[in-house]
């Protein structure tokens, strides 16, 4: 609600784009004032946010208790690489390959779309691990997204190697148009054509044209990264400090 000389306005999600215009007239005229709402995607709820005008400052913030001041700001928060690269929103993937008589399989975190026409998604690969000579000789991969509550298949990709082992041995799979397993446990995966591959530091970095995929479960949300703790061991490859 938008208090205004003790006068109290209910909002919903029509009237934001008004509140809005109200909160740049009173940033503009040095006033203080206050909006609380409950907004989220599609309309409001119950989670309570709080707006203060200070000065020309707007700041915003989901705690009464917090505070910011626009010229004398103080970080509390773990600041590390490791705390706030993890807080990046990554989906939890299964990244399938085959190349000949060979499969392979790796839990990956690190894709994302970066194009819509053409449809292309990037995936970032350590060049050391056992599915990269595979996804180089095929030429193409397919992602098994993996949905909440399949701690265990992430696991079992991603904390043994593919060198000894067929990863898809245990698992239920199915070939993808291109070729590479797919999850049949999964609730949706892309098949994926490689189309360049660049450097990136420690990591190769694939571009891939989307082909073809299909969901497999509807009821199911997406699995993210920050379920999985340090599952892969990677708090340790963190620098300390930026």
């Amino acid at each position: 609600r938008h208090a205004v000389s003790g006068a109290c306005l209910d909002i919903n999600a029509a009237c934001v784009r008004s509140l809005h215009s109200r909160l740049r007239n009173n940033a503009s005229d040095g006033s203080n004032h206050f909006l609380v709402a409950g907004l989220s995607t599609g309309g409001c709820h119950q989670t309570v946010y709080r707006r203060r005008l200070v000065g020309h400052c707007i700041c915003a913030c989901a705690d009464r208790r917090q505070t910011f001041q626009e010229k004398n700001t103080t970080v509390t928060q773990n600041d590390s690489p490791l705390s706030l690269l993890r807080r990046l929103s990554n989906g939890l993937y299964v990244v399938g390959v085959a190349h000949g008589i060979k499969r392979g399989g790796v839990t990956a975190a690190w894709i994302t779309q970066v194009s819509f026409d053409p449809l292309l998604v990037a995936l970032s690969v350590n060049p050391g691990h056992a599915s990269f000579p595979l996804l180089t000789g095929a030429g193409a991969f397919a992602i098994s997204i993996l949905g909440q509550g399949q701690l265990e298949l992430a696991r079992h990709f991603g904390t043994q190697t593919g060198r000894s082992i067929d990863k898809f041995a245990t698992q239920r799979w199915q070939p993808a148009a291109g070729g590479a397993p797919v999850l049949s446990a999964a609730i949706g995966y892309l098949d994926c054509r490689i189309v360049a591959c660049h450097p990136a530091g420690d990591h190769e970095l694939m571009l891939a044209e989307v082909v073809g995929g299909a969901i497999l479960t509807e009821d199911v949300l997406p699995m993210i990264y920050a379920e999985t703790g340090n599952l892969d061991g990677s708090a340790a490859l963190y620098p300390p400090r930026f």
